[in-house]
């Protein structure tokens, strides 16, 4: 499976390049993995402070799933899918995309509650 990994830009002069970017995936392989081979095409830049939240959707702006939070202070990444959770079922049906949202310097923890009751935090 072919998979568009994109991110947002945190700052007027990271904008200049797209940052979108493919990568050759197994079906079979977990979404956890999958992020993390994500980040390595992609890479998140670091921001002054240190503080960056990013939450990661799945599929096109029209489908998506909210799978997870990462952030530039944490060492791993919090899902809000099964770990088992395979790309070939988080896939089924839509968009072979994946895209880290920028969150500014938003607590990735309240971010990540917020999104576990099934809403989108303010980002302002």
């Amino acid at each position: 499976m072919i998979l568009e990994i994109d991110r947002d830009s945190v700052a007027a002069g990271d904008d200049v390049d797209s940052h979108i970017t493919t990568i050759q995936i197994d079906e079979d392989i977990s979404v956890k993995s999958l992020i993390k081979k994500a980040e390595k095409a992609c890479p998140l830049p670091s921001i002054y402070g240190g503080k960056a939240t990013w939450i990661i959707f799945v599929g096109s702006n029209d489908e998506r799933i909210c799978v997870g939070v990462t952030a530039q202070q944490w060492r791993k990444n919090r899902l809000l899918i099964a770990d088992t959770i395979t790309a070939g079922e988080i896939f089924n049906g839509i968009a072979k995309k994946l895209k880290f949202h920028y969150w500014l310097q938003n607590s990735p923890n309240h971010v990540f509650e917020i999104l576990k009751k099934g809403e989108i935090p303010d980002k302002y």
